[in-house]
């Protein structure tokens, strides 16, 4: 700042304006050298880390772990999962444990319900493997078959007394094709198909209850309800 100040003095008591307006710049550039390096650019070409890192996530309030997890540098800079990851309940129970490597999802994952109970397991492989989800009293809810944590192939769905709930296909994760609905215990609930995750076109539905010929709910037989089944033989 001083430098400035005595090079704007010299200008000032100068009588040739012209000369001083046009090395003005130059006087203010060598006079004050050693000012200019607070605004050196910062060096364009750093190198890019290195090796593995642990990074955790904590609960604000409590400080517990919610997640750890372990990302590993590429020669170029790039950054990705490769490892072990675990997630933790706020509780601190075991919430999840999974593996990676090199980011993609590998060996086994497992998954855990607040009490501690399994809520769902797969091995992760470079073909579709088995992939099976729990309710907290260690029944199973549902099991198929998954690539990479995506549902692919045929499912069924459970009630928690064990009955079918509804199973039919999945294509990357959506559902595909005929699907059938069951009530606990069972019986047929409904019956259609899916599209890309939609329902799609005409649907048959049944209530809980099988119907009989003196219900209301059943249609005469001159008379058919789209979607309502007739009696087979």
């Amino acid at each position: 700042m001083g430098c400035r100040l005595l090079v704007l003095g010299l200008i000032v008591r100068s009588r040739n304006w012209g000369a001083v307006r046009s090395l003005a710049p130059l006087l203010l550039l060598f006079s004050c050298a050693g000012d200019t390096t607070r605004w050196a650019p910062p060096p364009m070409h750093q190198e890019p880390p290195t090796g593995q890192r642990v990074i955790e996530r904590t609960d604000k309030d409590t400080g517990n772990v919610l997640r750890r997890w372990t990302i590993r540098y590429a020669p170029d800079g790039r950054a990705f999962r490769d490892g072990p990851e675990w997630l933790y309940w706020p509780n601190g129970t075991m919430r999840a444990e999974r593996n990676w490597v090199e980011g993609e999802p590998a060996g086994r994952w497992r998954a855990f319900h607040p009490s501690g109970s399994l809520q769902m397991h797969v091995t992760h492989g470079p073909e579709p493997s088995n992939m099976a989800f729990f309710f907290e009293d260690g029944t199973v809810s549902a099991q198929g078959l998954a690539l990479r944590g995506v549902k692919q192939g045929e499912w069924a769905h459970f009630h928690p007394d064990g009955s079918l709930s509804h199973g039919g296909f999945y294509e990357r994760g959506m559902k595909q094709g005929a699907w059938t609905h069951h009530y606990p215990g069972g019986a047929l609930a409904r019956r259609g198909n899916y599209l890309d995750g939609r329902m799609d076109g005409a649907w048959q539905r049944w209530k809980s209850e099988p119907p009989t010929w003196t219900s209301a709910w059943w249609p005469a037989e001159s008379e058919p309800a789209v979607g309502v089944p007739k009696e087979s033989n």
